[in-house]
């Protein structure tokens, strides 16, 4: 299917992989060890796994590098600018959204991750239908456990001055229809995960500051405690609440 089955990651720009990193690890969560994106290097991650989806940090990593991408996003804010949502056909569904199929890879302690990439640049936030080519590399079972719980990206939530806009463009993108969120804007809702383009993040993340539109707010992550559902965090500019 060309249309999107589900909410696979989310991109998370950061100054420094290490600092970034370490300050999720302090909320209990696992990161990988850094990972060159190939070709060239310049920039690379650290992810979050988990066992549905999963949050990529991205930065520079090589000494005097530059990345035009990651210096706009950062201009911005530090957080999330990249939705990914999965897809089983990126050739279809490049057809369907008229864009280049892009091919990309990256290394692992068990071979090369390899991924079909459907990337529409020039929306804010980026987005992209991502296919998997290689699964069982990325999604490790003992990267996907966590001291703090936490089992699945569930939603993530974002804002815009106009929310029926972004909407339009999620749901163009996705090849699904849209419907009503509860918090008051749109949500994407698809066999694993949702999108929430809410009118106010607020209703989610109470006193998260918005520094500018469109802003990626965060996400909310499934985990089994029940004293830990309800509790808010915040790691390297993404807001991050627990749900059941």
């Amino acid at each position: 299917m060309s249309v999107a089955t589900g909410l696979d990651h989310v991109g998370i720009a950061v100054p420094d992989l290490d600092v970034a990193a370490a300050a999720f690890e302090a909320l209990g969560f696992q990161v990988t060890p850094t990972a060159p994106h190939l070709p060239g290097g310049v920039t690379g991650n650290r992810c979050v796994m988990l066992g549905q989806g999963y949050l990529e940090l991205l930065a520079v990593i090589a000494p005097g590098g530059h990345s035009a991408t990651v210096e706009k996003f950062l201009s911005r804010y530090q957080g999330i600018h990249v939705i990914s949502l999965a897809t089983d056909d990126a050739e279809t569904a490049g057809t369907r959204l008229g864009r280049e199929v892009i091919r990309s890879e990256r290394p692992t302690d068990d071979g090369m991750a390899r991924f079909a990439r459907v990337a529409l640049t020039d929306l804010t936030p980026r987005l992209q239908l991502i296919q998997h080519l290689t699964p069982d590399i990325v999604w490790r079972p003992a990267d996907c456990v966590h001291p703090n719980g936490a089992q699945a990206l569930v939603s993530v939530v974002m804002t815009a001055e106009t929310p029926a806009i972004a909407a339009a463009d999620l749901a163009r993108t996705a090849g699904r229809v849209l419907v009503p969120d509860p918090d008051g804007g749109y949500a994407l809702r698809m066999g694993a995960g949702a999108v929430r383009v809410l009118d106010d993040v607020g209703t989610v993340f109470p006193g998260f500051a918005v520094p500018s539109q469109p802003f990626v707010a965060g996400v909310e992550i499934r985990t089994p405690d029940a004293k830990r559902v309800g509790h808010i965090c915040t790691a390297a500019g993404v807001a991050i609440r627990f749900v059941a």
